[in-house]
C-alpha cells in the first residue's frame, strides 16, 4: 500500500536491533547445548531463548512504530 503511494518508511533502529537479536538468537539455539570452562557453565539454549524473547520484543515494538509512522503519512494532509 506505501509503494502504491509513493511513500517511503524509513529503517529504524530498533528494527535493526530485532534483526541482530533474532540472528543472535537462532545461533544461540543451534548451538543448543550446555558447556562447562572449568566451573563456569554456558547454557546456549537458555541463551538463545532470552534472546528470542528480547527479539519478540523488539519486533513488536517496532511493527508497531513502523505502523504508526505508515497510518500518520496516510491520514496527514
Amino acid at each position: 500500500m506505501a509503494i502504491r503511494e509513493n511513500m517511503t518508511i524509513e529503517t529504524t533502529i530498533m528494527a535493526k536491533y530485532k534483526t541482530a537479536f533474532q540472528i543472535a538468537a537462532v545461533i544461540a539455539l543451534l548451538i543448543h547445548y550446555e558447556y562447562a570452562f572449568g566451573d563456569f557453565v554456558v547454557d546456549f539454549h537458555r541463551i538463545g531463548m532470552g534472546l528470542l524473547y528480547i527479539a519478540l520484543f523488539t519486533t513488536l515494538w517496532s511493527g508497531a512504530d513502523y505502523f504508526y509512522k505508515f497510518f500518520r503519512k496516510v491520514l496527514s494532509p
